[in-house]
């Protein structure tokens, strides 16, 4: 402080507003790649630890003027209701960064606590077979509490039919 720099102090998880620009950054280079391909993601699924991807992806997309309800996490770590409002205070001081005229306005957040299980860390059956799915489908080792259980939480999805059509982003 003595040299006149000031600290910065990064909150659990990197999920701060400054943090989530990273992921309002995603956004932009997720719109990008759709345009390149020529698609749209019907929902961009993601894990809902500390609430930052969803939070920043959440506030870019909105300033993109795209819908920030295609974003869809599963909350692998707090009880659902904590989950929402986190993550929705989160997405709100972080779209206020993205500019002095972009505050006010509620982001709309889906955030689902199907795959919760019993609580952090603590393992799932759905979780075992999403990390086998994968391992053994596709040659990728997920990670079983957060892509795990978030990857559970979206073959569930899938299975009750309720993402529609559209391609999906995990």
């Amino acid at each position: 402080m003595a040299s006149g720099r000031r600290p910065y102090v990064v909150g659990p998880g990197g999920s701060s507003p400054v943090g989530c620009l990273g992921y309002a950054a995603c956004a932009a280079e997720i719109r990008a790649q759709e345009q390149n391909l020529a698609l749209s993601f019907g929902r961009i699924i993601v894990p809902n630890g500390s609430s930052g991807t969803h939070a920043g992806l959440a506030a870019g997309l909105t300033a993109l003027d795209d819908a920030a309800l295609r974003v869809l996490s599963f909350t692998v770590l707090a009880p659902w209701e904590r989950s929402i409002e986190s993550t929705q205070r989160l997405a709100a001081e972080t779209f206020a960064l993205l500019g002095p005229d972009q505050a006010g306005d509620e982001i709309d957040i889906v955030v689902s606590g199907s795959a919760l299980g019993e609580g952090y860390g603590v393992p799932t059956a759905a979780m075992f077979e999403a990390v086998r799915l994968v391992a053994r489908t596709e040659g990728l080792l997920l990670d079983p509490v957060y892509g795990g259980e978030a990857f559970a939480g979206l073959l569930a999805a899938i299975r009750s039919e309720k993402l529609g059509d559209a391609p999906v982003l995990f």
